[in-house]
């Protein structure tokens, strides 16, 4: 009894689809975007309350498990990966080294789609973004707003 006192036991915990033998702290990246009909444009997600993006801490690697989003055009994809800068919400401009995770075009047309519009989708995933990256959304400029909601945690 004492043993169990001291240390707590392995507890299995599933988070998405990734599980782990240890808990971790969950962690939620909120994002928001809006094409203007021109130009592709570029977010990241940022925690609640943050008013930069969310760049995984030195040593770490971020672990998303889980996203979902809302799209108000039908038929509008959007694709994920990540960068070495910021880009807020909404840029014209990609940032520095980017990377494609969901094997997409830079075009924004994605693994990520939306068949109907006003529709909350709620997807499984698994993407590991390095340390002092940032995560990135492409949203094709035909695109209006974009609710995203990521969840994960870092290992």
């Amino acid at each position: 009894m004492g043993l169990s006192i001291i240390t707590s036991p392995v507890e299995l915990w599933k988070f998405g689809t990734h599980e782990r033998a240890s808990r971790l702290t969950p962690l939620m990246l909120f994002s928001v975007a809006q094409g203007d009909g021109v130009a592709i444009r570029f977010s990241t997600p940022r925690r609640q309350g943050a008013v930069a993006g969310y760049s995984v801490t030195a040593g770490k690697t971020l672990i998303l498990t889980r996203v979902v989003y809302r799209i108000p055009t039908a038929a509008s994809s959007w694709s994920f990966g990540y960068t070495d800068s910021d880009r807020g919400f909404a840029n014209a401009a990609d940032g520095a080294n980017p990377v494609e995770l969901d094997d997409a075009t830079p075009s924004g047309r994605g693994a990520f789609a939306a068949l109907t519009a006003q529709t909350v989708y709620d997807f499984s995933c698994y993407y590991e973004i390095p340390a002092g990256k940032f995560p990135r959304i492409v949203h094709p400029a035909s695109g209006q707003i974009f609710a995203h909601m990521f969840f994960g945690h870092e290992v």
